[in-house]
């Protein structure tokens, strides 16, 4: 969870989220003019973390996997959502990730390169 520099509203964070992450669609949920400031993110299935997301604070949570249910029940919370697809919100942490595995991996000495598959694509297409 964490904040924007910049307050802005969900149409305008969702937009913005939507070319940040590079994705050709997403589905998002609540008041488009309502302001967000405060974030919960969970990259993959984060759908059930929803109630803690609203307990701290956050006026959108993002994460991929959201169901029906789960979406019906955030917006009768008073919580935006925004799934951004499994494969959207955990393709960017892979080269974090990796990166993180080769340090540790070079400071025991252990000679291993990790690589981040070119191949891989999301199962899903959009369209508008």
């Amino acid at each position: 969870v964490g904040n924007l520099e910049t307050p802005r509203s969900l149409e305008d964070f969702v937009t913005g989220l939507q070319q940040v992450l590079e994705l050709s669609g997403l589905r998002w949920g609540g008041e488009g003019k309502r302001p967000v400031s405060r974030v919960a993110l969970c990259g993959g299935a984060g759908a059930g973390l929803w109630p803690e997301a609203l307990a701290r604070g956050a006026d959108v949570l993002v994460t991929g996997d959201i169901g029906y249910h789960d979406a019906r029940d955030m917006l009768s919370a008073g919580l935006n959502f925004v799934d951004a697809g499994h494969f959207g919100t955990e393709r960017v942490i892979l080269p974090v990730l990796r990166d993180y595995l080769q340090e540790a991996c070079r400071e025991k000495g252990l000679p291993v390169e990790f690589l981040i598959s070119r191949r891989e694509r999301d199962p899903y297409n959009f369209r508008s």
